[in-house]
């Protein structure tokens, strides 16, 4: 009975021995199970919903810069067209004033006879009275032009001046509205992806 006895501790013993390896793999199973192929599968997506948002969030920063850089040179392509307008404005002002001096002297030089070309021509008797009108509009015609070239010249320059920072203020217009529209995606993508995000980390506190 005694040698049956002394026995019992070495098979518990042996018994212990054989458990302890098992109760690691059965712990080690567990550990498995808790990090589960579709975890894995959600941290990932996590992850990418995160690099996905700082890409959107530096690319709306860029774009506002770009926006604003935009919306100055629009303003500054403005403020030239409002100073040339106002050039434009005193120019012609001064034409007019021109026009009208030239036209008060040549009446004056043909009154009073001070200027030998008009009663020349104005004296030809092969010339009707309708012929001798065109004649004298002829020569105010062309002395306008003679003294208001450089005028005329002026006028033109400010006017193609004018077109081209017409044509690239259209042309910011449009890349404005197109940067406002990419903006409004952005914006888009970027409430997506927070909302996203926001039930991913809801679902691990659950």
């Amino acid at each position: 009975m005694k040698g049956c006895f002394a026995f019992i501790p070495t098979k518990i013993a042996l018994l212990f021995i054989f458990l302890i390896p098992i109760t690691a793999l059965a712990a080690s199973n567990i550990n498995e199970f808790s990090s589960s192929p579709s975890d894995n599968i959600i941290q990932e997506n996590k992850l990418r919903l995160e690099q996905q948002l700082r890409d959107a969030e530096t690319s709306l920063s860029n774009l506002s810069l770009e926006m604003e850089a935009t919306k100055r040179q629009l303003l500054i392509e403005k403020e030239k067209m409002t100073q040339l307008a106002e050039k434009e404005k005193i120019l012609m002002q001064k034409l007019q004033n021109q026009k009208n001096s030239l036209a008060q002297q040549t009446d004056l030089a043909y009154r009073l006879h001070d200027n030998a070309l008009l009663p020349s021509l104005l004296s030809q008797k092969n010339l009707s009275e309708q012929e001798k009108i065109n004649t004298y509009i002829t020569y105010i015609n062309q002395a306008e032009l003679n003294s208001l070239h450089g005028y005329s010249k002026t006028l033109s320059a400010l006017e193609n001046t004018k077109q081209t920072l017409q044509t690239q203020s259209h042309a910011l217009e449009q890349l404005y509205r197109t940067q406002q529209t990419k903006q409004q995606k952005l914006a888009i993508i970027m409430r997506t992806r927070e909302r996203l995000l926001a039930s991913i980390e809801s679902a691990e506190l659950s």
